[in-house]
């Protein structure tokens, strides 16, 4: 059976692909901060873990790798976070913030997933989610944009 590990698996992006996934077949490994409100099937494995942190991102790719077996065959990072706030009014936390849940979540997953992958000798397939803002200019989406370009 293939599997798939899927950051920030509460929001719409992720949930579709979910959904997707899980009708073609596919064994689900979804990740989000808070699982309380997460929408899972009782198949799925559920991981509540920051991936912002290294330590996040190793716990979510242990746990999905125990649960399977294996490392998971895909890893599909939908984790991120928005700021919507014109250039100069936007404050040094919320573009942090928006670094981290964007930037460094991919960062820290990819890496801990390729050392899962190269551990058990196995390929993978990896998919980072962007956004149209990123080749775009859209008024008040500097931070975002800035994210999302820096993971195409």
């Amino acid at each position: 059976m293939k599997t798939v590990l899927i950051t920030g698996a509460r929001g719409g992006v992720a949930q579709a692909l979910a959904a997707t996934l899980r009708s073609a077949g596919y064994r689900l490994a979804l990740v989000s901060r808070d699982i309380s409100s997460l929408q899972a099937d009782a198949d799925d494995v559920v991981i509540e873990a920051d991936v912002s942190s290294v330590a996040g991102a190793q716990l979510a790719v242990k746990t999905a790798t125990d649960a399977f077996g294996a490392p998971p065959n895909a890893f599909a990072h939908c984790a991120g976070s928005t700021v919507i706030a014109p250039l100069a009014r936007t404050k040094e936390e919320q573009y942090r913030a928006c670094m981290s849940a964007n930037i460094d979540s991919a960062f820290f997953c990819t890496q801990a997933y390729l050392a899962a992958l190269s551990n058990a000798k196995q390929a993978g397939s990896v998919v980072l989610f962007s956004s149209v803002v990123a080749g775009m200019g859209v008024s008040n989406h500097a931070a975002i944009a800035a994210a999302k370009g820096a993971i195409e």
